[in-house]
């Protein structure tokens, strides 16, 4: 049994799927949607208000993700491990490169 749910999203869909087979095969003319300037108007307005609001629900949804979690996942956890490790590999390779510079300025004082 398909929820209501689905049912109305399957009739909007079908409704859509409909006028847009009958825009192809010429049963329906929408150009006077747009030759109608308030009308274009009024659909650019509407648009942008809703890409508005879609884009305040989509940044309410990031932020509280990324506020909510009490941890790092294991991933992050990882990479921070490997900062570490890349941090402790250059201060080695900072501690040779002091030690080569001082056995080559002992060899040049030695000759």
């Amino acid at each position: 049994m398909i929820s209501k749910k689905w049912a109305i999203f399957l009739i909007i869909v079908v409704i859509l799927i409909v006028f847009e087979v009958g825009q192809i095969l010429g049963w329906f003319s929408y150009t006077w949607i747009t030759t109608n300037l308030s009308i274009f108007i009024v659909a650019v307005v509407l648009i942008s208000l809703f890409s508005v609001v879609g884009a305040m629900f989509l940044g309410m949804y990031v932020s509280h993700r990324f506020f909510s979690t009490k941890g790092f996942t294991p991933f992050e956890e990882e990479m921070m491990r490997a900062r570490e490790d890349i941090k402790k590999i250059k201060e080695d390779i900072q501690n040779i490169e002091k030690a080569v510079a001082e056995l080559t300025e002992t060899v040049k004082k030695g000759k």
